[in-house]
Order: C-alpha cells, then structure tokens, then sequence
C-alpha cells in the first residue's frame, strides 16, 4: 500500500493512503498491552468545546501533561522513539444543512489534538493553542507552523472526520521534551445556530498515546506505572476559556 499510494511518504500522499485505505488494521493487543520499550495510554475526557453567554462566544480546551519516563528517554539520548497519537468522538451531523458553504458546519462540533514541541514551554505552548483554537478550520488547516512538519499524515491530511490518528519519529532526547498535549474545539453547528441552544452540550472523547523505541535495553514503563499507581494518568493543568 506505501509503495501503490505513497512511495515518497510526502504528506499530501500520506493523506490519500489514509483515505484509501485508513489508518490500518485495529489490533487491540497493541492498543491495550504495554512492554518495557512500548508504553501505551488510554484515557477518555469530556469538555464543553462551547459557551455563549453575557453576549460573548469563548471555547473551551484541555491542557495535559503526560506522565512521560523522562529519565529513561535522555538515558537513550539520540535513539529514535516514535510517538503515535489517536483522538476519537462523536459528532451529531447536522444533514439539514448539507447546502451550507463552509462544510465544517455539517458536524456539531469538531476536535483537534497537538503536543509541544521539543523545548518548548508550557507557556509558549499555551499561547501557539490559544492562537489556533481561535483561527476557522479553513485558516487552521492550511497553518504552517515550527512543529507541523514533524507529523506523518499532518493537520491538514488528518482533521476530515471524527477519528484523527498521526504520529511522528524523533530522538529520544528531545522526546522526552514532549510532555504536553492539548485538545481544542474548532467550529461546529452548536456554536453557530445559538437559537437550539446547544452551546452547553458536552464533547465526550477517548485518547490513545504511545511511545516505543526498537531499543531492548530500555525500561519506558514501569516509571510511568509507578507514578500511576500514585496519581492520575494524566493532569490537566487548565482548562482555558477563549473567547471569540
């Protein structure tokens, strides 16, 4: 399939292999069993992407660090870990409104995920989700920025429905780096038809991140078991409002 529909691996052909074909076969071994130099995380959240109120619209987004074997990661310094990420939700469709021009409408909300860069600080990191969560889908999509390259599929290639998968290769160093995350809402019809008065609906959605290296002599998961065992999974450090 790689060789039929992607032979360079660009992104625009990532894209089409992904539509062609998917994002592969589901393997709930891989999805749920973890090993020394494979960690897997499955977490589920909710958040209310929308409010409308004293006549002014705001979005709501989740900011988490993960529970990430920092140690580990800069023990291995220049290997290469590869990182996947998969957020999934559900949509209420909005088929009434097929004629509408912008086709980001059709869905009741959509959400995006991204994760810092190596380096870069939760504050920076802050303010780069803050600035695109209040950019349109159509802008958002089409945004360059320092840490876009990195993905395998991208923004673009991955944002068309309701299940969004990626995943990057990088250092183990700068990995380790890579410790925040955040899930944001872009536009949908229960923001835009205020009249139905959905603007305090809840968003429900899962999360799959995993990190793995070919290196055997590597121990990624029991420190993260073992912070796990004494706090949650993951922290949210802020649930920012942005207004609109």
């Amino acid at each position: 399939m790689l060789q039929a529909f992607a032979p360079d691996g660009s992104k625009e052909q990532m894209a089409r292999l992904r539509r062609i074909c998917g994002y592969g076969v589901p393997s709930i071994e891989r999805a749920c069993w973890c090993m020394h130099n494979r960690l897997v995380l499955v977490m589920e959240q909710e958040l209310q992407p929308y409010v409308h109120e004293h006549r002014r619209d705001s979005m709501q987004m989740h900011i988490f660090e993960l529970p990430w074997p920092v140690e580990a990661l800069k023990d291995l310094g220049e290997a290469e870990v590869t990182f996947s990420f998969t957020l999934s939700y559900y949509i209420e469709s909005n088929p009434g409104k097929r004629g509408w021009r912008n086709k980001f409408r059709y869905a009741s909300h959509g959400l995006r995920f991204d994760v810092c860069g190596p380096q870069e600080t939760l504050k920076d990191f802050r303010q780069r989700i803050s600035r695109t969560s209040q950019e349109d889908e159509e802008t958002v999509i089409q945004l360059r920025s320092t840490y876009s390259e990195r993905w395998t599929i991208g923004v673009k290639g991955r944002s068309n429905d309701s299940v969004h998968s990626d995943s990057w290769k990088g250092t183990a160093a700068d990995m380790a780096t890579c410790r925040y995350m955040a899930i944001y809402p872009v536009v949908g019809w229960w923001r835009e038809r205020k009249p139905l008065h959905r603007d305090t609906s809840i968003a429900r959605y899962s999360l799959i991140v995993s990190l793995q290296t070919e290196a055997e002599d590597v121990d990624l998961y029991t420190p993260v078991a073992q912070r796990i065992a004494t706090s949650q999974v993951i922290t949210d450090l802020a649930t920012v409002m942005n207004n609109r």
